[in-house]
């Protein structure tokens, strides 16, 4: 991949992540078995996404046992651009009202889902994300891994 390549893809995916309200959100049960949920979220950067997510459901529940998760965001036409990514999740203690209100801020229409009570604060840290836009020739994906600082950021 060619360096010049790199900002493109980058502020593709920051465009397309202001863009969408819900991202896919995939994990796995201690015995392997797969869920997926559809979430609002907000992001910190691209690397750096939070969610407010039931305190008692299949994805929290996946979410402590393996912090092990996938992501993607997309509009249905797999002929627009889309992204994959992988990352870990992390509950925050204490952080509800300030994700919920970046949440609500991003997506005001999810206010009322995300102000629910028992939801909990998650942080998911991506340590990489693919881009694909068939059109625009990026197949195979364009990958983008966070850089040092950005890793060390929450």
């Amino acid at each position: 991949m060619k360096a010049a390549q790199l900002p493109n893809a980058e502020e593709r995916l920051r465009d397309l992540l202001a863009a969408h309200s819900t991202i896919k959100l995939a994990t796995a049960a201690p015995d392997a078995e797969p869920w997926i949920a559809t979430a609002y979220f907000a992001a910190q950067g691209p690397y750096c996404l939070s969610f407010m997510l039931e305190g008692g459901g299949h994805t929290l529940t996946n979410m402590k046992a393996n912090p092990r998760v996938a992501l993607m965001v997309e509009n249905g036409d797999a002929m627009a651009l889309f992204a994959q990514a992988e990352g870990r999740a992390t509950v925050v203690e204490g952080a509800e009202a300030r994700f919920r209100d970046a949440i609500a801020a991003k997506t005001p229409a999810s206010a009322p889902l995300v102000g629910m009570p028992g939801l909990v604060a998650v942080r998911v840290d991506v340590t990489r994300w693919r881009l694909t836009d068939v059109p625009g020739g990026w197949l195979p994906a364009r990958e983008l891994r966070p850089t040092a600082l950005e890793a060390l950021s929450p």
